[in-house]
């Protein structure tokens, strides 16, 4: 059993989604629903929860102030919003879960088999990380938090020349020559990555498009640390293309 809790400034709309969640029979008991962002903090502060169904824009404080002032991010979320704005983008971003308001019953059970799967990967806290450092940072200096054994190593997105799958981890390679290896597959740096001018070339290889040296028509690339780096055949137009706009 999963527990969760829904924070939602409007008691109506609450009601509704526990009825909903109740109704899809996906193994989630909500614990309580709170319509204060003050009252979800303290709950959050003193409770252990594994799925947080979270309300964007609220009086006073909104969802990302909650999660702010949360001491322990290890929870899934599945944002409920009636806003498609900047921060739906930072979401997706941050492969985390959202519905929007009407809530529809297939994208709600969508997004609770993703969270259930995500909770079962452990990985809650580090997603969370990085949504926050996708709102709270500009992409010139961007920093983002790089989930790695020890810790969580912050690096300006800028310095990132590439990334290089291993097996189920990544090394990231930045300009000062301090490579990291990450606990976050490949595909999860995709998702992160993508949207700030990184392009995948191959299945192992995420390249930062402003980092390249030259290209050659045989099929690689050369970056700026010098190495290089192999197109797969199906991505060369792609890259071309991308290459064109930079």
């Amino acid at each position: 059993m999963i527990n969760a809790v829904i924070i939602d400034d409007e008691r109506k709309a609450a009601e509704v989604l526990d009825i909903k969640v109740r109704e899809l029979n996906q193994g989630i008991h909500v614990l309580t629903k709170i319509q204060d962002p003050d009252e979800a903090i303290k709950f959050l502060n003193s409770n252990q929860v594994d799925l947080v169904f979270l309300d964007i824009e609220m009086p006073v404080k909104s969802g990302f102030d909650v999660l702010k002032a949360s001491k322990n991010l290890d929870f899934e979320i599945i944002f409920v919003t009636g806003y498609q704005n900047y921060a739906i983008q930072a979401i997706q971003f941050s492969a985390i879960g959202y519905v929007m308001k009407p809530v529809d019953d297939d994208d709600l059970s969508f997004a609770i088999q993703q969270a259930k799967l995500k909770i079962s990967e452990k990985k809650s806290k580090e997603r969370n990380v990085h949504l926050l450092n996708n709102l709270m940072a500009t992409n010139n200096n961007k920093k983002i938090g790089i989930p790695t054994m020890y810790g969580i190593e912050f690096i300006r997105l800028q310095d990132i020349i590439r990334c290089e799958g291993l097996q189920k981890c990544t090394k990231v390679v930045n300009g000062d020559g301090k490579n990291i290896i990450s606990s976050y597959n490949i595909g999860e740096f995709h998702k992160l990555l993508e949207p700030y001018g990184f392009f995948a070339v191959h299945k192992s290889h995420l390249i930062n498009m402003a980092k390249i040296q030259k290209y050659l028509k045989e099929g690689t690339i050369h970056m700026d640390d010098n190495s290089v780096v192999p197109i797969a055949r199906r991505r060369k137009q792609l890259f071309l293309d991308q290459l064109a706009k930079v």
